[in-house]
């Protein structure tokens, strides 16, 4: 009898589960929403599990399965998500009803990651968004900028020593990028291109090459937080993270015994530790956008605690250094397979040295063309293959569908990018196309609305010392090793390369 009822058990605990995964499985057929059918507890990311598809991949092939709607059906594992297809939904959701999508994803409860501003949520997120954005003013730009030459020395003088051997230039790319970002945002010497395998940049590296199981980590993070937080986060982002926190608390305490002062993110480090505190509703008024009534009414104030601040620092240095290495390499690719536009660059560079008497923060400004093909580049190749969102008070779209609060959304920034109804032959690299502005969310390389990036312009200007540096000096060329189309990886998130991508520079003869 005992063994019958087991049986019996059994049966009844495996047909519940069947029809909760079933269930699960038709969450998008009883809500009306067209959708790919998905496969039993992997739903749409079987391809990526496989390793047949990126999670890019498998994001263009919905929205190009279902070309007239509005929203998506999409199954990530057993967690149903909405893909926003339609732009003006899009706009909708990033800029003109941002108090309804304030948020990127459910809180972690992990100060490692939930820290760190692009995870916060709610009033934290605003009254820590507006003491960052200072940091990068045009004024304190300029200031930054004054670093950035010695760097440059030094990437020079690196590549001189390797003319006409065949150069990793993602290895490149990240000792530049780390250098730049640990020079001009932290006032700290990293010696990555006089070193390479320094301990600094070790640590750095171990953040890009995480392995297959991270990655995983991190899906487990963002679908289920509770779990995700009784594991724990990875050794690998606890080794770094405290590595990365003791050199910065060395520098800050450094800089206040010493009584050194400059417009970096050390020093707001310092004004915001010396505060204590943020009050949630003083609101600059220069930044109106970001005002709604979840900050009006609110008495919050946000702890400005070590581990907050540390959280920040970790993620401009090793998110920076990753993202700005890539977007480098990847611009530098597409100029030597289109060597007409390295040559009209170039001209470009030249003119505007020469009318700035030197490779000037103005001179920089100057070049529009450049400013196109890293455009151009970044929806080629965008760093964010979707921008992700949490609806925080139940929304009514156009077509009369209902989001509940709490429900999560994707914007699918790289498929928006491909379209050829938005940017007519997607797969032509073609700068000029930036030469008018595009509507706000059709070119989401930097996200777009209130959440978009704060570092925008830091960023463009590392990217266009670096191509002016090379672009000026050298004459640059893939190396016939190099493998075309670039291959990506299906175990990260960005457009990672699965092999080397080699160059070959040539000194350029200086005209007298």
């Amino acid at each position: 009898m005992l063994a019958v009822g087991f049986g019996v058990l059994f049966i009844v605990l495996l047909l519940l589960i069947l029809m909760w995964i079933s269930s699960m499985n038709r969450h998008w057929e009883k809500k009306g929403i067209k959708f790919s059918k998905p496969f039993p507890l992997l739903g749409n990311c079987l391809p990526m599990i496989l390793s047949k598809k990126s999670f890019t991949d498998i994001i263009d092939d919905l929205y190009n399965a279902h070309p007239n709607e509005l929203v998506i059906g999409y199954y990530e594992f057993v967690s149903p998500k909405l893909i926003v297809r339609d732009l003006e939904l899009a706009r909708k959701v990033l800029i003109k009803d941002f108090s309804y999508f304030v948020d990127h994803v459910s809180e972690m409860d992990n100060v490692a990651w939930d820290s760190q501003l692009f995870m916060l949520s709610g009033n934290k997120w605003k009254a820590l968004r507006l003491q960052m954005a200072s940091i990068f003013t045009t004024g304190k730009l300029r200031t930054m900028y004054d670093s950035m030459p010695d760097i440059g020395k030094n990437l020079l003088q690196h590549l001189d020593n390797k003319v006409g051997n065949d150069i990793d230039i993602h290895e490149l790319m990240i000792l530049f990028s780390m250098d730049m970002i640990g020079s001009t945002a932290f006032g700290i010497d990293v010696g990555s291109l006089n070193n390479p395998n320094s301990e600094i940049m070790q640590m750095g590296k171990k953040i890009i090459d995480v392995g297959f199981l991270s990655v995983m980590h991190f899906w487990l993070y963002l679908l289920y937080p509770k779990l995700g937080n009784k594991i724990g986060i990875p050794h690998v982002y606890r080794e770094v993270n405290n590595y990365y926190s003791e050199i910065l608390k060395n520098t800050i305490n450094y800089r206040k015994a010493n009584k050194i002062q400059r417009n970096d993110f050390i020093e707001m480090m310092i004004q915001l530790r010396e505060k204590g505190k943020l009050e949630l509703k003083n609101l600059d008024p220069a930044n109106d956008y970001l005002t709604s009534e979840l900050v009006l009414n609110s008495p919050e104030m946000l702890n400005i605690t070590d581990d907050l601040l540390m959280a920040q620092a970790h993620a401009v240095l090793t998110a920076g250094f990753e993202s700005t290495s890539l977007l480098l390499t990847y611009t530098m690719v597409e100029l030597c397979k289109n060597t007409d536009i390295q040559d009209i660059a170039r001209r470009e560079i030249m003119l505007q040295v020469k009318l700035n008497g030197g490779l000037t923060y103005d001179a920089l400004k100057n070049m529009k063309y450049l400013d196109q093909v890293i455009k151009e580049t970044q929806r080629f190749y965008p760093f964010t293959p979707v921008l992700m969102r949490i609806c925080t008070k139940d929304y009514t779209l156009a077509d009369g569908y209902v989001l509940k609060k709490g429900d999560p959304l994707y914007i699918p920034v790289a498929s928006i990018h491909k379209d050829p109804s938005i940017f007519p032959e997607p797969d032509s690299f073609k700068p000029e196309r930036f030469e008018d502005s595009q509507q706000p969310t059709a070119f989401m390389a930097f996200g777009a609305g209130p959440r978009m990036c704060i570092a925008v312009k830091y960023t463009l200007l590392i990217m266009k010392y670096g191509l002016a540096l090379l672009l000026m000096n050298y004459e640059v060329k893939l190396s016939p090793l190099t493998k075309l189309p670039i291959k990506f990886t299906n175990k990260k998130f960005g457009n990672c390369e699965t092999e080397k991508i080699l160059f070959s520079f040539e000194k350029l003869v200086k005209e007298h």
